[in-house]
């Protein structure tokens, strides 16, 4: 599977004079993802991603899940993961003045990073129907 996103955004909130900017980015992503039953009772979740992101450039994520059913009516799930997100252009860029309400302004940082986080889940599920 492959994605493609691109994000134009024309407003006057990145310029504090309310005169109007515009800025853009482009994203793709590739990703695959493979489910395998190993037995009866176990099946297993693999996944890859790559994401290029025009301004953070390429970053790789992965998952890996497996579930194990004790039985009917009981299973346990395990995952790992690691996740990729970019900030959004009204993060990095907004500079608006809100002169109402006592005036207060918003003011994008563009200098934030992407966020990288690596996780790791345990679950259980029981059923309690017949």
């Amino acid at each position: 599977m492959q994605k493609l996103f691109s994000e134009d955004l024309l407003t006057f909130m990145f310029v504090s004079d309310g005169s109007g900017a515009k800025r853009e980015a482009q994203n793709y992503s590739l990703f695959t993802q493979q489910e395998w039953k190993l037995a009866d009772v176990f099946t297993l979740v693999t996944g890859a991603r790559y994401d290029y992101h025009s301004q953070f450039k390429g970053h790789p994520t992965f998952r890996l899940s497996g579930m194990y059913k004790v039985n009917k009516k009981y299973d346990s799930s395990r995952w790992i993961f690691r996740r990729f997100r970019a900030p959004t252009l009204k993060e990095l860029y907004t500079d608006w003045f809100h002169p109402y309400g006592g005036g207060f302004q918003i003011i994008g940082n563009n200098n934030m990073k992407a966020e990288k986080s690596n996780n790791f889940n345990i679950s259980s599920d029981l059923n309690f129907k017949n």
